[in-house]
């Protein structure tokens, strides 16, 4: 297999790493160099430079970042870092109490119609099959009465079967 020529020279990587002076802002500022430089037999020569430092999250830098989401499920899937550090502190209330409870969508009402005996043969007269009336909501309440019910009001329906 042909291996791929790179752009990317211990020359040019050391340059690119030169003007970073931390690590996140190398990977986020220079993505391919960086990842280049991370399988380069020169990582430490590219990269030995560069501070490792975890972010530290103050009280404002989190109110700032809670501030861009509305909801806490929006926070905790954009932000995970800086989610996981305000829950972890004492004053989480504070930090999320602009956000909204996201709500579940109303259940949406059925309009129900009320069954007589009437209006289900007028829908049965509708139907020309068995088949097509039970496959109705209709036919349910039919069935619920009882079997004598059905009979009398399908009586003009064909079974549906073939004729042997």
């Amino acid at each position: 297999m042909k291996q791929r020529k790179s752009k990317w020279t211990l020359d040019l990587l050391i340059i690119e790493a030169a003007k970073y002076t931390m690590l996140r802002d190398f990977t986020a500022g220079s993505t391919r160099a960086y990842r280049v430089a991370l399988n380069h037999p020169e990582k430490a020569l590219i990269m030995g430079h560069l501070k490792r430092v975890p972010k530290k999250w103050t009280l404002e830098l989190l109110m700032a970042e809670s501030a861009r989401y509305q909801h806490r499920t929006e926070f905790q899937k954009g932000s995970q870092g800086a989610y996981y550090e305000s829950y972890m502190r004492p004053d989480f209330e504070l930090i999320v109490s602009h956000m909204t409870p996201k709500r579940m969508p109303a259940p949406v009402k059925i309009k129900r119609i009320a069954m007589t005996y009437k209006r289900v043969e007028e829908l049965a007269a509708s139907c020309k099959r068995k088949s097509d009336w039970i496959n109705t909501a209709e036919y349910n309440f039919a069935a619920n009465v009882g079997h004598g019910y059905i009979q009398s009001i399908s009586g003009h329906m064909t079974d549906g079967r073939k004729a042997a």
